[in-house]
């Protein structure tokens, strides 16, 4: 548990693989896919066999059995992200369970995130003194015999909490296709990277091959991406819109420099713009660096007007 009470950001949050699914995904996809074939039943998969591969392949592209997806678990272990985070998390019901640390049967230890560009504002020092002060208040309450179930009620959504949970590849896919979206979420953005990078080292060699040969690893963390990846911006929620990784889709792709679609808040002001220009990167998507790049070299507004004049 962390011994910290305020911490500036996210990058006090881990994330821990207990099962990290099956080391060889493609057999067990081939396994299922041949019991649809009576002329394939009796084939063992071989991963030098290219037909063993295009049907592994199919059924990730949800064009042959999309099934065995959902037969590929994984155990993920995340500590010490906010009750903020954990309310978005836990939206994700199809294909998912979980168990979270409780607030309830004991006094909690202490840990409030405060994002960083609150902490590192003018606001600081208030954001600080008011977590303080919950705490005392809560500490105070708890020595006085009130029931840590009710004093739980005075703690801040920044809380930090950790969870176990299990999920399928196919709702981990829909996980990254939303959460991975930079205009869309933030600290499950980065707890996503955090669960990708360590799927890379359980499965993947350095230069991203696969460490079992034939296994269909490096395929399938190319799946582990944002909507759109760096291709295209699909989002069309107006919080903030196109961040700056790709050129939008489209006039109905809102930004802060889309004149006739403006987005309703400045992503240069947010928590996230501020945490994706410290992330190491083994944590960057595809393009990202770039972006980043740009937003140093010519600003937030200047990337978007880049990519708009591509």
């Amino acid at each position: 548990m962390k011994t910290d009470t305020v911490l500036n950001g996210f990058g006090g949050i881990k994330v821990t693989l207990l099962d990290s699914g099956a080391q060889r995904p493609f057999e067990m996809f081939w396994n299922w896919y041949r019991e649809t074939w009576y002329t394939l039943r009796d084939q063992q998969f071989d991963h030098t066999n290219p037909a063993h591969i295009k049907a592994a392949k199919e059924v990730v592209e949800g064009k042959a059995l999309p099934t065995p997806q959902e037969a590929l678990n994984f155990q993920i272990r995340v500590e010490g992200m906010s009750r903020v985070a954990l309310a978005q998390f836990t939206r994700g019901r199809v294909g998912w369970a979980y168990c979270v640390t409780s607030q309830m049967p004991e006094a909690i230890e202490h840990a409030v995130i405060i994002p960083k560009n609150i902490y590192q504002s003018k606001y600081g020092d208030e954001a600080l003194e008011l977590v303080k002060r919950t705490q005392n208040l809560y500490d105070k309450m708890v020595a006085d015999g009130i029931p840590p179930q009710d004093c739980r009620y005075m703690t801040i959504h920044g809380q930090t909490t950790n969870l176990v949970c299990s999920v399928n590849f196919s709702a981990l896919r829909g996980y990254f296709a939303r959460r991975c979206e930079n205009g869309l979420t933030d600290e499950l953005n980065f707890i996503g990277r955090l669960i990708r990078h360590e799927l890379q080292q359980a499965h993947l060699n350095e230069d991203g091959t696969d460490k079992v040969a034939g296994s269909g690893w490096s395929y399938l963390m190319t799946k582990l991406e944002a909507m759109g990846a760096d291709k295209a911006c699909l989002n069309n929620d107006k919080v903030f819109g196109n961040t700056g990784r790709a050129p939008s889709a489209g006039e109905w792709v809102p930004s802060s420099t889309n004149e006739t679609n403006k987005s309703d808040w400045d992503f240069s002001k947010s928590a996230w713009f501020l945490e994706l220009q410290e992330l190491p990167e083994h944590l960057l998507f595809a393009g990202e660096k770039q972006m980043i790049d740009d937003w140093r070299a010519i600003g937030f507004d200047g990337r978007l007007r880049k990519l708009q004049n591509r």
